[in-house]
């Protein structure tokens, strides 16, 4: 069974990078039919997939469909709902880039700025991948360390005054617990508006970060809610879940939010974690 995982992978791999964070693989199929695509890997960490052919190339997909949690962050804000288009645009913070799948969701006049520590990553989304260039929102990518850009950000210029700030940086195997800290929710309160939206992208396949992130909406004093996607019959998704936490009333009561809004799996633990404290014990899937 490994000798044939190793090489369904060799075969279909058109590239592979190490740097200091990793592997990263990308793969291809189906060249030259309508099912053409990419995915690109970290280790055997699926980090995002796009398909090609011109009339899928701009479909989010893999934990990013158009039921996700950051599918609603992104299209269930409140300034999407404003009469004058010129209104309706927002500003978009994003630690982990991936292969930039997010940005398809970017309107005329957005602005998403990623934060991604590997600067491999941001080079293999721009060589490889479209989602970035075919976006209609204006997009920058800062390389760093998302936590530490944003503190500097604070120290230098003061609060990037966010609608929406995306936590894509939980799905891999070495879980950066400083992303999870309430210093760390205090840094993107700050970088947030008063309504802000906080989407954070949980699906791993050994810890449920549920209850430190649940925590960290108590420690804000806002309310955290689940958002479980299944995948579907479509080539579009993955199976993904996301915690969105937020005080934005209008959008805990949009219609879409509400129809979405899963329960959570079990009742809340004391989980908590510090800068000074952290267990990731506690959130192992035995």
């Amino acid at each position: 069974f490994l000798d044939r995982h190793i090489t369904e992978h060799q075969e279909a791999t058109i590239f592979n990078k190490r740097s200091f964070f990793g592997i990263l693989h990308v793969q291809e199929k189906d060249l030259g039919t309508t099912r053409h695509y990419r995915s690109l890997y970290h280790g055997r960490i699926k980090h995002g997939e796009q398909w090609l052919h011109e009339s899928e190339m701009r479909q989010p997909t893999a934990y990013y469909g158009r039921r996700s949690g950051v599918a609603l962050a992104l299209n269930a804000h409140p300034a999407r709902k404003n009469a004058d288009p010129e209104d309706q645009a927002i500003k978009i913070g994003a630690i982990g880039l991936g292969i930039g799948t997010i940005a398809a969701y970017g309107r005329p006049g957005d602005f998403i700025r990623f934060y991604e520590i590997d600067p491999e990553v941001e080079t293999t989304a721009l060589d490889y991948f479209l989602y970035l260039d075919n976006s209609e929102a204006e997009i920058e990518v800062v390389i760093g360390d998302g936590r530490r850009v944003m503190q500097n950000e604070l120290e230098t210029d003061g609060s990037q005054r966010y609608d929406v700030i995306v936590l894509d940086a939980f799905s891999g195997d070495a879980i950066p617990i400083h992303l999870l800290t309430q210093e760390s929710s205090d840094i993107y309160w700050r970088h947030l508006k008063e309504d802000g939206v906080l989407a954070m992208h949980i699906s791993n396949l050994h810890v449920d970060l549920s209850d430190v992130i649940r925590q960290l909406a108590i420690h804000a004093g806002k309310e955290a809610i689940f958002i479980e996607d299944e995948g579907g019959p479509d080539k579009y998704d993955t199976g993904n879940d996301w915690v969105i936490i937020t005080s934005n009333q209008a959008f805990l009561d949009d219609p879409d939010v509400r129809r979405l809004t899963d329960e959570w799996h079990h009742e809340l633990k004391p989980i908590i974690w510090t800068d000074d404290f952290s267990n990731l014990f506690e959130m192992v899937e035995w």
